[in-house]
């Protein structure tokens, strides 16, 4: 196995709208649910996860939830835990690469790369808890200008001295691998969000879409020349089309394919999270061949 695993040189754009687990009764649920879109995210290196709003709006609730998730399991305990996030226990196990990282200085040293916690900023140093027995520190003399206090920031660890772990704090850009998905802003509409992407190649998924071994050739040079993909999905009861229809556009004027991934399916109806494990496995067969 490759670990850490290559970055993509694609961008892979996931959008789901703010009901997608409304059709849940518990909280319970919507956790588990929420937990299980991801690791789907997580497994097949999705760059971003952007939201269109539909009623129930539950988009905070899912944000919180995910945003809980994706925090290194050694930095949630800067996480108030509020109402939404009674059940982030069941929450699995991310195990992205800035999770499974090495426990002990010297293996995170060799490892390189760490999210860091900034609890304290003394003259010329700012402090942070990244989760082992010493914390790192990085020397800036604008510390305080520079970033709100207190913030999670991603470091490049360089060395253990007698003061910490020195570390310098980057972008997620220069880190040479798949670092995670990241949480994107949340559109008024599905069509707001379609007229904001209009430099990426829009993949619309749907039970009344093209079956997608009718077009494994056109769907396959699309990614191949692609720089930029968005894979939309609709919601529990609900598909995109309808959702298009509701808002009153056409959904084919807007995307470049509208592709049913899961031909003579043996349910009689696709859960989101099902369609979004099954789309992207696909999908990342093409990407990666």
């Amino acid at each position: 196995m490759l670990w850490p695993p290559p970055r993509r040189t694609k961008e892979l754009v996931v959008a789901l709208p703010t009901n997608v687990v409304s059709e849940l009764s518990s909280l319970r649920e919507k956790t588990e649910r929420l937990g299980f879109i991801s690791r789907s995210l997580i497994i097949f290196r999705v760059s971003k996860l952007v939201f269109f709003k539909r009623e129930p709006n539950e988009g905070n609730l899912i944000k919180s939830i995910l945003t809980y998730h994706l925090t290194p399991p050694y930095l949630r305990k800067y996480i108030p835990l509020r109402k939404e996030l009674k059940f982030v226990g069941l929450l699995p196990p991310l195990r992205s690469p800035f999770h499974a990282v090495p426990k002990d200085i010297e293996g995170a040293l060799k490892y390189g790369y760490r999210v860091g916690y900034l609890i304290k900023c003394i003259r010329n140093k700012a402090y942070l808890d990244v989760g082992l027995r010493k914390h790192a520190y990085v020397l800036t003399n604008k510390i305080r200008q520079r970033y709100r206090f207190p913030r999670m920031f991603p470091l490049k660890l360089i060395n253990e001295d007698r003061v910490g772990i020195r570390a310098k704090i980057i972008s997620e850009r220069d880190i040479p691998f798949y670092w995670g998905y990241k949480i994107g802003r949340t559109y008024n509409s599905l069509r707001e969000l379609l007229g904001d992407m209009k430099s990426y190649l829009k993949i619309a998924t749907s039970r009344h879409g093209i079956l997608i071994t009718d077009i494994m050739n056109q769907i396959r040079d699309g990614l191949v020349n692609a720089k930029r993909i968005l894979v939309l999905f609709g919601g529990p009861k609900e598909g995109l089309y309808d959702i298009a229809r509701d808002e009153g556009f056409n959904l084919k004027d807007h995307v470049d394919f509208t592709i049913n991934f899961i031909p003579k399916q043996g349910a009689k109806t696709v859960r989101t999270e099902e369609a979004l494990l099954i789309s992207l496995g696909i999908i990342n067969i093409f990407i990666s061949s």
